[in-house]
């Protein structure tokens, strides 16, 4: 006996296919920000803003160059310096150091930029993070809820056809109208026809979702309780610190530089130059370095560096103008997303009432029916309101869990 039950046991764990997975919210949303390309992009934006920061140093950083020169031409003998100057052949090697002094500020604020870029890359992935995870969630939850309609009408279908048994032999001995199964008929072929058009678009839904999580999955999990939707109160004080208003503040304080920079063309430019020559030909063969001073004013360039510094102030205008934006309507979403939120769980609260109601509706008419005291259409009618209010409710539910997930997002707060 006890080897049968150890073989059932192996055959049971064997032959029967494991159920895959189910995929959650926050399993989805790790597969879309590992498996798509839109985070790994904005990854490697991080990366090229700190090289662009590298390069930003270099220049005001000294360069060393070697460099090498061999010269032939025709010797000129009119006299002694001049055949000098004038070899037939001339070798220069040199290493040349070159420092940069003063550029009008410009490579100071130009500098300040750079540093700022890596944060603001930073900032740019975690507010495409954000909108990421509300795709993800609103595909999650469209998914759910047509899947969740699908069941109900499901529900009612069987309902329907346990019901045309039941009236086709009734019709059949007299006890029933034939309008009585008609009726039927045609609700449950619109219920058929419903059904259909409800599974093409769970299967686009499904689609999209895997699009955006980046590979396959056969079924989803909601973790998200009902009673957890709510609205923690230092979600309102992050609205101030909100993501998107930090990568705008940055980004007005990189236009000023960019303002200060365009106007350090105003002021004169110096470069020092140093050569140390390894090898030289002439007059100056026995001069091993040099230092030069290269200095220079650009007194007019038709108008390019006031034009320059008028378009600067002009986008610091218009970056002001989006801030200002973005503070008015991060709180005013915030509000009205919270107010939606109230709505809905009230909502849910009186949906469930009414779903009671329509269920217990529905089994009165089905005994008034059965005592002859009604007609088939009123159960029919009673049957679509109970359904109606479950589909109702669920939508809802979906409705409420995505309207806190918004929320959730505009207090920064996803993981």
């Amino acid at each position: 006996m006890c080897f049968r039950l150890v073989g059932f046991i192996f055959l049971f764990l064997f032959s029967t296919p494991l159920l895959a997975q189910a995929l959650t919210l926050q399993e989805a949303y790790e597969k879309a920000v590992a498996n798509t390309s839109v985070i790994r992009t904005k990854e490697l934006d991080v990366q090229k803003a700190k090289q662009q920061k590298r390069l930003a140093y270099a220049q005001v950083l000294p360069t060393l160059a070697l460099s090498s020169s061999s010269v032939f031409r025709d010797s000129a003998q009119d006299s002694e310096v001049s055949s000098r100057f004038g070899e037939a052949y001339q070798h220069t090697a040199a290493l040349t150091l070159t420092q940069p002094l003063f550029h009008g500020t410009s490579e100071y604020f130009n500098l300040g930029i750079a540093k700022r870029l890596p944060k603001l890359a930073s900032l740019e992935k975690a507010e495409t993070s954000l909108q990421a995870y509300l795709l993800v969630a609103g595909e999650f939850y469209q998914f759910l809820s047509l899947e969740k309609d699908l069941v109900h009408l499901k529900e009612e279908s069987d309902i329907l056809k346990r019901r045309e048994d039941f009236l086709s032999s009734r019709v059949s001995i007299g006890r029933n109208k034939a309008s009585d199964l008609l009726a039927v008929q045609s609700q449950g072929a619109r219920v058929e026809a419903e059904r259909e058009r409800l599974k093409a678009a769970l299967a686009q839904s499904k689609k999209n979702l895997e699009k955006l999580v980046g590979e396959s999955f056969d079924r989803l999990q909601d973790k998200l309780a009902l009673k957890s939707l709510q609205v923690p109160s230092h979600w309102r004080e992050k609205i101030a610190n909100h993501t998107s208003l930090d990568r705008q503040a940055l980004v007005l304080e990189n236009k000023n530089r960019e303002i200060k920079a365009a106007q350090g063309a105003y002021l004169p430019s110096v470069d020092l130059e140093g050569n140390y020559y390894l090898d030289r030909a002439g007059v100056l063969s026995e001069s091993k370095w040099d230092l030069s001073v290269v200095a220079r004013w650009e007194f007019f360039s038709g108008g390019q560096t006031t034009a320059e510094t008028a378009i600067k102030k002009l986008e610091l205008a218009q970056e002001k103008l989006l801030l200002e934006d973005l503070q008015r309507n991060l709180t005013k979403d915030f509000e009205a997303q919270s107010q939606s939120l109230e709505a809905y769980l009230k909502s849910i609260q009186k949906g469930k009432t009414s779903l009671d109601f329509a269920k217990l509706n529905y089994q009165e008419q089905v005994k008034e029916f059965n005592q002859g005291l009604i007609t088939s259409l009123d159960v029919l009618r009673a049957l679509e309101e109970m359904v109606q209010a479950k589909r109702q409710l669920d939508q809802d539910i979906f409705a409420a869990k995505l309207n806190w997930i918004q929320l959730k997002t505009l207090a920064a707060d996803v993981p």
